[in-house]
């Protein structure tokens, strides 16, 4: 017999599993050396494929610099902080690269900037992708997007671009040229790109066939990789910098996201018959949660079972992403619709119905079972009754999975 202890919001449950299922227990590493300001110092004076930054700089007239909104967990103010006397000599602005998120309140610009709000709040705009006065358009890409960016990026002698990289659930990762599209893109631009993510190759750790990714990267046909240089982290799970890159925007990407794979993914052998993502704050919403189905079925053979744990102690989550779901008659009704008319914020919706088209999803929840139901997912309350229901149907052969901190994790299978 196998017993494996499953947390569960501030409780756990305890599943016993006979012993002649296959059962592979994937625990992501909690533990990575951690890097101080002066290695993050030593990049910058040290980059690849660039010359130092002061030198970067020295002849610069017009310097923009770009840095991540409140939605992504970069430092900015850490760096800010350290490149400071470089900026001071100087004429640069900052510019939030907000893609189509809601424009920052005062506060969260506070936030991103940290101690350097007060020297630097004359000098920061922030994007507006609907703002198509303030677009430069560049050409079309291969895949027929309307590139059109921030006519900042094209006035700049310099582009100084402060970004992270982490997985993402249909771009491949965070990071590198996502600062430019979307960050500083046209709403129009992001729309199309984004349309991209249909496809079944814009997933997570996806690049080389990622649609998405590659149609993200032409910005450098139009944009010269000289005027930009680069300062890429990668932080753990708690939000610490355990890597840094400098210089050359896509050497830095590049690195990075190898890196990005051996700290948010976990080897788990051949695809699971049975799945079990296990999300390790209980206080997200069901759609704050998804992550952990967008990764899960990476891990997961065609046909098999799925298993979410989630309390979702904050319900459901966004309206505009549950009721279409739950409006729809079928998961392949949902898509058909996805596809005749595209909008953004689709692109979740596209995703959550490959993971049902892919194989079944259940979810064990403190959700009431008809709103669970009404989003095609058959509900739990339970882990180990969602476990004897899947071996039976699956089988004593089954391999079992079972991932933790699901929602952060991506299986990678042989």
């Amino acid at each position: 017999m196998t017993e494996v202890i499953v947390p569960y919001g501030s409780t756990e449950e305890t599943v016993t599993l006979d012993g002649t299922v296959e059962t592979v227990l994937a625990y992501p590493g909690d533990f990575v050396e951690r890097i101080s300001s002066d290695s993050i110092v030593e990049s910058i004076e040290k980059p690849l494929g660039k010359p130092p930054l002061r030198q970067f700089l020295s002849n610069s007239k017009n310097l923009l610099v770009v840095v991540n909104d409140g939605a992504r967990r970069t430092p900015t103010a850490q760096i800010l902080e350290l490149i400071s006397p470089l900026l001071e000599k100087t004429s640069f602005r900052v510019l939030i690269a907000c893609g189509s998120h809601q424009r920052p309140r005062p506060r969260e610009v506070t936030r991103i900037l940290g101690k350097n709000y007060a020297n630097l709040s004359t000098r920061v705009i922030v994007h507006d992708s609907k703002r198509t006065e303030g677009m430069v358009y560049l050409g079309r890409t291969r895949r027929g997007t309307e590139l059109s960016i921030n006519s900042l990026a094209i006035e700049s002698d310099r582009i100084l671009v402060i970004t992270s990289v982490e997985p993402h659930y249909f771009a491949g990762f965070m990071g590198g040229r996502k600062s430019l599209v979307p960050g500083i893109s046209s709403y129009s631009t992001i729309v199309q790109n984004h349309r991209l993510a249909l496809h079944s190759m814009a997933k997570a750790f996806s690049l080389h066939r990622n649609p998405v990714n590659n149609d993200m990267m032409e910005i450098f046909n139009y944009l010269s990789e000289d005027k930009v240089f680069s300062i890429q982290l990668l932080q753990d799970r708690g939000g610490k910098i355990t890597e840094v890159f400098s210089g050359d925007i896509q050497k830095t990407f590049s690195l990075l996201t190898e890196s990005t794979r051996r700290l948010y993914g976990v080897k788990t052998g051949r695809r699971a018959d049975i799945l079990v993502s296990i999300v390790s704050d209980g206080e997200l919403s069901l759609y704050e949660s998804r992550k952990a189905i967008h990764y899960g079925i990476l891990g997961l053979r065609k046909g098999g079972i799925l298993i979410v744990v989630s309390p979702c102690a904050r319900g459901l989550g966004s309206s505009h992403f549950i009721e279409p779901i739950s409006a729809s008659r079928t998961p392949q009704h949902l898509i058909n619709k996805v596809h005749e008319d595209f909008q953004l914020g689709h692109q979740r919706l596209a995703k959550w119905v490959d993971a049902l088209l892919w194989g079944e999803v259940w979810l064990v929840s403190d959700l009431p079972e008809r709103s669970v139901t009404d989003l095609f997912l058959r509900p739990y309350h339970s882990v180990s009754a969602a476990l004897k229901d899947a071996i039976r149907s699956k089988g004593m052969s089954s391999k079992v999975v079972f991932v933790f901190d699901g929602a952060t994790t991506v299986p990678l299978t042989s």
